[in-house]
């Protein structure tokens, strides 16, 4: 009787040391999964991001040209681009058009849970040329509920780079 006692004590033993190490195997399987998965959002957030801001530096450089061929509406462009950026976009006077291309993310800083730094580098293309620039864009990011629903909001402000 001690011997059978004895001998499933073992088997016992033997068979949760297996368990445990099939434990161990799964949850690195799952760190490792959860590792992927956080490194796709910050990318997937990043591309975000980037997207916006390249809509918004479009925009910016539209409002500075219109601003400079029809001055009747100073007010109204002026508010629009200081809610984009501190500092004036520079355009020659004989410019008709301008398009922001190949805009690239250089480096990306987080300030805080809710702003981060996005340096990007971009194409001016003129109907005179074209020419490479940076510029660092604060994008805040917030969440809002609007009727029990939860969004994320993103406004981006442009620093030029020294």
């Amino acid at each position: 009787m001690k011997r059978i006692l004895i001998g499933f004590w073992v088997l016992l033993f033997v068979s949760c040391a297996n368990e445990t190490k099939n434990f161990n195997e799964k949850s690195i399987a799952a760190e490792s999964v959860i590792d992927d998965l956080d490194n796709y959002l910050s990318t997937q957030e990043d591309f975000e991001y980037q997207t916006v801001a390249s809509q918004k530096l479009q925009e910016l450089y539209d409002l500075s040209l219109l601003l400079k061929h029809h001055p009747e509406f100073e007010v109204d462009i002026s508010k629009q681009i200081e809610n984009l950026s501190n500092n004036a976009v520079s355009l020659p006077n004989t410019t008709r058009q301008v398009h922001i291309e190949n805009v690239t993310k250089v480096n990306t800083e987080t300030l805080s849970d809710s702003v981060s730094k996005l340096h990007l580098a971009f194409d001016i293309i003129t109907d005179r040329g074209s020419q490479k620039d940076s510029i660092t864009a604060i994008i805040r990011s917030e969440k809002i509920t609007i009727d029990n629903a939860e969004l994320m909001t993103t406004k981006v402000k442009f620093e030029k780079n020294n």
